[in-house]
């Protein structure tokens, strides 16, 4: 008997052992030989797996409608609400947060659903509807300027997954995006109008521009005041706006005032200083009101507008 390792080889003493004895061993190699190469990991190509099928969004927020088109995703939105209008008109209206039609938007079969959820949250109806079907529900409370770059940095992310080699690509736009609000925004080297200001979205009633909303944030970035200390959306009686006596009044516009003359036949007739002085300007832009990447505009023109303020005309 021979050993060879932990295995034993035996074989019969002949005329022909040496052939036996020679040949034998050759044949346990080439045996080994074999079995070392077939354990070895076979060469692994490039990943080859096909590209994660493209997103359908429905947008319910004209907010979120837009920092989405500016993050080059317009062509995914396949549903939006009647208010939004940064997108194509022929893209399909679902209804909106309050008030959706179900039956349109399953015929949409989107894969994410994008909301700003009212104060009491998002109707649980759409909620069960989104867990049944595997929709991606998305949720963005957008009020405050770090709120708006908060959602343009979890956009990307919330459409794409980690393999999906689009999401590199949206990524790198949303770092555009907010390089650009963080410029908007920089402390002006021009000395603009600092006093006393009240921000109106509508006057009749009055509603103002409270803290803690995004304009109220790039009033203050640029070195302004606002008249208003409540929070949020302030709705205001003529009174009211007499007793704060703002020094200025800019009133946010996302239509042209038919007569720029006169921003505000309301608010023109009341004893303030803002009146007298003539310290009322129109902030035009077509996305004003909305909490959104369009705050890159939106900054450019209340930076115009308070230099108005400061030097108004006689």
């Amino acid at each position: 008997m021979a050993a060879c390792g932990q295995c034993t080889i035996g074989f019969m003493p002949s005329s022909s052992g040496w052939l036996v004895a020679g040949v034998l061993p050759l044949i346990v190699i080439g045996i080994v030989v074999a079995g070392v190469n077939g354990c070895r990991p076979a060469h692994t190509p490039p990943d080859s797996r096909p590209a994660p099928p493209p997103p359908r969004i429905v947008s319910l927020s004209p907010a979120l409608t837009r920092t989405l088109v500016d993050l080059g995703l317009e062509d995914h939105i396949v549903g939006r609400t009647e208010f939004s209008r940064s997108v194509d008109s022929q893209i399909t209206v679902v209804g909106n947060l309050f008030e959706l039609d179900y039956e349109r938007l399953i015929r949409l079969q989107p894969t994410h659903v994008f909301v700003q959820p009212a104060a009491g949250g998002v109707d649980k109806q759409l909620h069960r509807l989104c867990r049944s079907r595997g929709w991606e529900l998305g949720q963005w409370k957008i009020n405050t300027i770090h709120d708006i770059q908060r959602t343009i940095r979890e956009l990307p992310l919330a459409v794409f997954s980690a393999n999906d080699s689009r999401r590199a690509g949206a990524t790198r736009r949303a770092a555009e995006l907010l390089d650009a609000i963080a410029h908007a925004l920089s402390p002006p080297q021009e000395e603009l109008w600092g006093g006393s200001t009240l921000l109106v979205a509508d006057t009749e009633p009055v509603l103002a521009f409270g803290r803690r909303t995004y304009l109220h944030d790039c009033l203050v970035a640029l070195g302004g005041r606002n008249a208003v200390e409540a929070v949020g959306w302030v709705e205001l009686s003529l009174e009211d706006v007499v007793r704060l006596d703002p020094a200025a009044i800019i009133l946010v516009r996302d239509r042209r005032p038919a007569d720029a003359a006169t921003p505000d036949r309301v608010l023109a007739k009341l004893d303030i200083a803002a009146v007298r002085n003539g310290r009322i300007e129109v902030l035009f832009h077509p996305d004003a009101t909305l909490p959104s990447s369009s705050v890159i505009g939106v900054a450019g023109e209340l930076r115009r507008v308070l230099q108005e303020l400061r030097e108004p005309g006689p």
